[in-house]
């Protein structure tokens, strides 16, 4: 686990001094060590946090002949088979890293035949030298960001996007569609960034560069969820599949432990886990409202399963306080109101561990949100049977909000009216980002249509809102989170069980629901889903009134209607306009509060790389760095 960060550069502007200090913006992501590869046109860099190998794993990493080099944020969880394969291939490792598997097996498989095995969570870029090639991959369901921007001569790709608009000369202008669907969804989805021109691979996607020109060969899907003939699972099967996820994902050289909220889907993965770790370390959070505190259940399971607990309180003292500190470390912006409480247990969790597991995939795989069941009550209608007559071309959000445009087409419902948005930041003309147009096929290739709202959730809410969350409030306290609801086999298996696996009479992942009965106390495998959803609205409005404004007026984006915004959190609801919910009022504070920590990150980071005198620590990494 680290952060990676490479630059391809035919006009000489950027060196590996620059290389060196914008990789050391992602020190948070790797406090263990950092490297650097510099080859004259180009180079790869990498801050680490040591997971496996924690001695001899340091990247980059090279093959026999030094004509490959690789760096990667993430881990391959298979790569014990995959290294005893290339090592009777004839291949040599020198190190116990599975990112070493990386390198012998693009020589052994090419970059195709690579990516087709290997089983992980990651973010990777491999230098072929001698092709003067550069292959960059996201893994299969985006656990890892990858970000890309072009200036000029200048290629510039890695983990954090701040770190990536550094590099440039100039910041790119904040996108209008970007942030229209922001205030829609409070992320930015598909392959856009709230930057204009800068981009992420998505989820399954690689990219091939050519070095010397910095043009793009190739851009590619090499994995997608398929919809295949429904399968039937007993419980057995199913729980045998997660309990397989779980052990191959509590592979490391350093402590592992598991996010435990209480629910179904941590609480089977800490039955599991405990299973092969007995008495490994739990971690939940608590609040002060009973209304929203499910604590008492973390405890149950810890109880049942022999783990040892630690529970943390998320008091209202704290929201004031992390607000700030958790923008702080946010790389892009994400409204998400669950942050808040996710950085507060990684921030405790990280003083025991350096691993956790937890739950992410597990509702929109097994289908856990009740806003799918019109779908599986109504199967031959729906808002996605609606949604693939709507032409391609129509305004900003465009085919992915219907009807009304206040749900999206898995049926979940827009942060801010329509209205509101339109008025909250002015609508320039953006070139349209193909991905709406990639969403629709992709969904049209899915007859039933469950599985069409799930897969609208995989592709949107969960690879950029609830994976990237997981990313930055985890590695913002140097912990890697892992998902085992997110292995390929148990995922394609999970995402094709049959709508009566799925939702029954309201009950929601009846399958997962019969395969915990097993490993948990009824009262835990048969309660609703809560989750983290916080009592904001009068924090927002009352408690963090004078910050909100204050960030508001300060804020010097042009696109932001500031006195509108102002106006809509002043009055609670604005004349004609429908009320304005916590959940928008929070993914409007996020928003303002990170332009303008994004504006002083950058120009910091730059003013660093201007500085014509590189510091004694810098070189020092750039030599480290060169095995």
């Amino acid at each position: 686990m680290c952060g990676i960060i490479g630059i391809i550069n035919s006009d000489g502007r950027l060196g590996e001094r620059e290389l060196a200090i914008l990789n050391d913006t992602m020190r948070l992501r790797g406090p263990d060590g950092a490297g650097l590869f510099w080859d004259g046109q180009a180079g790869i860099a990498m801050r680490r946090l040591a997971i496996i190998d924690v001695a001899g794993g340091q990247q980059p990493l090279f093959s026999e002949d030094r004509n490959v080099v690789v760096v990667m944020n993430g881990e391959i969880y298979n790569y014990p088979a995959l290294r005893n394969g290339l090592i009777a291939a004839g291949h040599h490792f020198s190190t116990r890293s599975d990112t070493e598997t990386l390198v012998h097996g693009y020589e052994e498989f090419g970059i195709d035949g690579l990516l087709e095995r290997i089983d992980g969570m990651y973010a990777f870029a491999i230098w072929d030298r001698p092709r003067r090639r550069m292959f960059l991959a996201r893994d299969r369901f985006g656990e890892k960001p990858l970000y890309i921007a072009r200036e000029g001569g200048t290629v510039l790709f890695g983990s954090q996007l701040l770190t990536v608009v550094a590099g440039l000369r100039e910041s790119p202008p904040i996108s209008a569609e970007a942030l229209q669907l922001y205030w829609a969804l409070h992320f930015v989805p598909g392959d856009g960034t709230i930057f204009q021109g800068v981009r992420r691979l998505r989820a399954g996607e690689a990219y091939e560069l050519d070095v010397a020109s910095g043009k793009e060969l190739r851009r590619w899907r090499y994995w997608a969820l398929r919809e295949r003939r429904q399968r039937r699972l007993e419980p057995g099967e199913l729980s045998q599949l997660v309990a397989k996820a779980v052990k191959s994902r509590l592979i490391a050289d350093v402590p592992v432990g598991v996010f435990l909220s209480g629910g179904l889907d941590s609480s089977l993965l800490a039955s599991l886990a405990a299973q092969d770790a007995p008495g490994i370390q739990t971690f939940s959070v608590g609040f002060d409202s009973p209304r929203h505190d499910e604590s008492g259940y973390a405890w149950e399971v810890a109880d049942y399963v022999g783990a040892t607990h630690h529970h943390f309180m998320f008091q209202v003292d704290e929201f004031r306080t992390l607000i700030p500190e958790v923008i702080a470390t946010m790389d892009e912006p994400l409204g998400d109101q669950a942050m808040l409480p996710l950085y507060a247990l990684a921030r405790e969790a990280s003083r025991e561990v350096k691993v956790v597991l937890s739950g992410e995939g597990g509702d929109e795989l097994f289908a856990g949100y009740s806003y799918y069941a019109p779908f599986a009550q109504a199967p031959s209608e729906g808002w996605v049977d609606r949604l693939l007559t709507i032409p391609a071309h129509v305004e900003a959000g465009g085919p992915y909000f219907i009807g009304d445009h206040e749900r999206t087409a898995s049926g979940f419902p827009t942060v801010l009216p329509r209205v509101v948005r339109e008025r909250l930041s002015k609508r320039v003309a953006d070139l349209p980002p193909g991905w709406h147009e990639e969403l629709l096929a992709d969904l049209a290739a899915v007859h039933d249509p469950l599985r069409r709202a799930s897969l609208c959730d995989i592709l949107t809410w969960l690879s950029e809102d609830l994976l990237m969350k997981a990313d930055k409030m985890t590695m913002a306290n140097s912990l890697e989170s892992r998902a085992p609801y997110l292995a390929q086999e148990l995922a394609e298996i999970a995402f094709n069980l049959a709508v009566e696996d799925k939702i029954v009479d309201g009950t929601v992942k009846v399958s997962l629901r019969r395969a915990a009965m097993a490993h948990l106390p009824s009262t835990i495998s048969s309660r609703r889903k809560q989750g983290w959803v916080l009592p904001m609205h009068k924090w927002l409005t009352e408690d963090l009134h004078d910050e909100f404004v204050e960030a508001i007026r300060t804020c010097r984006e042009p696109l932001i209607n500031r006195p509108h915004m102002i106006q809509v959190i002043q009055k609670g609801r604005v004349s004609d306009e429908p009320a304005v919910g916590e959940r928008g009022l929070y993914a409007m504070l996020v928003m303002v509060m990170w332009l303008n920590h994004a504006s002083r990150r950058v120009t910091e980071t730059r003013a660093k790389m201007a500085d014509e005198t590189p510091s004694g620590e810098c070189k020092e990494r750039v030599r480290g760095g060169v095995s």
